[in-house]
């Protein structure tokens, strides 16, 4: 009888330990599965936010292609003149920033830090921070560029390269940084990203590092889809109303500084 009680405990036994493993079995095919619901949501959602950014860009050219049509003269003479506003928009600018520069309080910035900030996108730089004679893109237009150009794809991803909160965003049109979003990293720095087609992002919203915030562009006073990508002293940012959109402006650091 003994015998009989001891065989089917470890009958028992063994069918708990069975169970056991078939739950824990379980548990780590729901995790995986749900994990790849998350996976799959965030490439739709990315899908969906590509094909609105060529849709957005198809209609603005198919726009462009029938207002312009058989009006060449009249095209010509608009982007002339588009042109000079463009430059005379970056030369005051400029101007304003210049003077900011020297305003900035070294006692309230972080110090030069590598790897404070992470790439905010993927993509090649084409322009440095600092004199045009030393960024390597010479432009007649202005002589010092406020921050770098990454170029990549129109639809690239970039993503918040540090916790913070959104403080300001615009449109220019086809001035200055087109669309752009500044984010306060409340520690003396503020980030701005300009040229973009498309923001998932608005003035009020916390970031975290590396959420998705908007996406590549070409919008503004650009030759190709890239991000503008600069980094202010906080003390020294603020924006103003213009004809053309609402301009942001401040004492521009060095973004290799903190990448």
């Amino acid at each position: 009888m003994a015998e009989a009680m001891q065989t089917i405990q470890e009958e028992v036994q063994k069918e708990l330990e069975s169970f056991k493993a078939l739950k824990t079995s379980l548990e780590t095919k729901k995790q995986d599965y749900s994990s790849q619901k998350e996976e799959l949501e965030s490439l739709q959602g990315d899908l969906s936010d590509k094909k609105t950014i060529v849709g957005t860009e198809k209609a603005s050219k198919t726009a462009i292609l029938n207002v312009t049509k058989g009006q060449e003269k009249k095209f010509q003479d608009l982007l002339k003149q588009t042109q000079a506003q463009q430059e005379q928009i970056q030369k005051d600018i400029e101007a304003i920033e210049s003077k900011k520069r020297a305003l900035i309080d070294t006692a309230k910035i972080p110090g030069s830090q590598k790897g404070l900030f992470s790439w905010p996108t993927e993509g090649v730089i084409t322009q440095k921070y600092g004199s045009t004679s030393t960024t390597g893109f010479t432009n007649p237009v202005y002589s010092f560029h406020n921050g770098i150009d990454i170029a990549a794809s129109t639809g690239t991803p970039i993503k918040a390269p540090m916790e913070g909160k959104v403080i300001a965003s615009g449109t220019n049109g086809n001035y200055a940084y087109g669309n752009w979003i500044a984010i306060d990293h409340q520690n003396g720095l503020v980030t701005l990203y300009g040229h973009l087609s498309s923001k998932k992002v608005k003035v009020g919203d916390t970031v975290k590092k590396g959420q998705l915030i908007a996406y590549m562009g070409s919008t503004g006073f650009s030759t190709g889809p890239h991000l503008h990508f600069t980094v202010y002293a906080s003390n020294t940012f603020s924006t103003a109303q213009k004809w053309y959109g609402l301009l942001p402006s401040g004492g521009s650091l060095n973004p290799m500084n903190y990448l």
